[in-house]
């Protein structure tokens, strides 16, 4: 006896396509970007996103954590894995002696470049997957949702 079919499901709602969506694009970047960038670099991508951070002037721990929406604990775990990697280098602040004050290092520095080339290759054949003249729409939406994410839900860890 064979078995009726499905019943056919109503249309996925906005939110069931952008978590989906979402979910797919987050472990198809992670399965290929974390093992290249370790492979490669012998740091990982959070690593990459706290010296990036601190080298655009994000000079303190807790400024960090702030930024990268992430536990003080965690930032204070990275931030000693990459002084132990001699990429961050850190100081007295001189208006404050209470406060530390990071840096990012020559060889940070090295390493932020070389692995920029290694990401920029990758989001590249990426976009090979994108018709060109779609490329700027998809970018811009990225912002747009990163934004919107900003404003409705705030930027607290």
């Amino acid at each position: 006896m064979t078995q009726p079919p499905f019943p056919s499901r109503a249309p996925a709602t906005d939110t069931e396509h952008f978590l989906a969506s979402q979910w797919k694009l987050n472990q198809a970047l992670g399965r290929h970007l974390m093992p290249l960038i370790e492979r490669e670099h012998g740091v990982n991508l959070k690593d990459l996103m706290v010296l990036g951070h601190i080298r655009s002037g994000v000079q303190y721990p807790t400024e960090l954590a702030g930024e990268l929406q992430i536990p003080k604990h965690m930032a204070s775990r990275v931030i000693d894995d990459l002084l132990g990697k001699s990429l961050i280098e850190r100081s007295i602040d001189p208006d404050d002696s209470r406060r530390t004050r990071l840096s990012v290092s020559p060889a940070g520095h090295a390493l932020l470049e070389q692995a920029r080339v290694t990401v920029d290759a990758a989001i590249e054949q990426l976009f090979e997957h994108i018709p060109a003249p779609e490329r700027a729409g998809v970018l811009a939406a990225i912002q747009t949702l990163a934004h919107a994410a900003q404003t409705a839900f705030g930027n607290q860890p």
